[in-house]
């Protein structure tokens, strides 16, 4: 997959939702200062010639460890997609390799960052295998697909030490949702039932937005820009997450931080 347009946004721990564009590295060696405070949305071409280490593979499919956003993925990679938050950080690859060579590729490499797998935590779905490690920075989860082309992997890292300083992290069965008006006039949003008005460009450069506290579960907003005609949308946020909610010209635009 080539390069392709990046979009975006993120707080600086509890001090900022903004939105920027950039492309994230894949041959960037794990540390904590690659985890980042912004999110990052980048596509990579698997034949750009990024270094790579070699590393023991089963004997069907001979991968490589590679690094996008401080996290290991197998290369050659058909595609690969990575995001990065203040306090979550995510990677997708899909290969060519059968689903327990990706899965051995990924015990032995997170391994080596000293994640620990909780193997009573695993879960299968249709076609995916879930499994569950414990990292420096918090909880992971590893999803691996049977996909047309191969295997697809998606390794998510949240970042709970993080959050937990931030005071955004909500109560269980709850989420976070904070505010942000990237527009320079005035705009409101209406969310279940209640109309939340923001001024121009509020709550991108300091966290001076509203905060919700709200209950996991689908939404329905209703944003206002100006005078411009009403928007609606629909957000959904899960258990436990922390969100930034920026209102722009297409109406709300959600983005995921924990």
């Amino acid at each position: 997959m080539t390069a392709s347009t990046v979009c975006s946004a993120a707080y600086d721990g509890a001090d900022d939702l903004a939105s920027r564009t950039a492309a994230a590295p894949i041959d960037t060696p794990p540390s904590s200062q690659v985890l980042g405070s912004e999110l990052k949305i980048s596509a990579e071409d698997p034949h750009d010639g990024a270094s790579t280490r070699k590393v023991e593979t089963t004997a069907e499919t001979a991968l490589v460890a590679a690094y996008a956003n401080g996290l290991p993925i197998p290369k050659p990679f058909i595609d690969k997609v990575a995001t990065d938050a203040k306090f979550r950080v995510e990677a997708h690859a899909t290969v060519s390799a059968s689903m327990a060579t990706v899965i051995a590729f990924y015990r032995r490499e997170l391994g080596k960052l000293g994640w620990i797998e909780d193997a009573g935590l695993a879960r299968t779905e249709p076609n995916k295998l879930v499994l569950v490690f414990h990292a420096p920075e918090g909880r992971a989860e590893l999803a691996v697909t049977n996909v047309r082309e191969g295997t697809g992997s998606d390794l998510v890292l949240r970042k709970t030490a993080e959050a937990e300083k931030s005071g955004l992290l909500p109560n269980k069965g709850m989420a976070t949702v904070v505010v942000g008006n990237a527009m320079d006039e005035p705009a409101a949003v209406t969310i279940n039932g209640t109309t939340y008005k923001l001024g121009p460009g509020e709550g991108t450069g300091k966290p001076t937005g509203p905060k919700l506290n709200l209950a996991a579960g689908t939404y329905a907003a209703t944003t206002v820009i100006g005078s411009k005609p009403a928007i609606e949308d629909r957000f959904t946020v899960g258990d436990g997450e922390i969100w930034g909610l920026l209102l722009g010209p297409n109406g709300n635009l959600p983005l995921q931080m924990y």
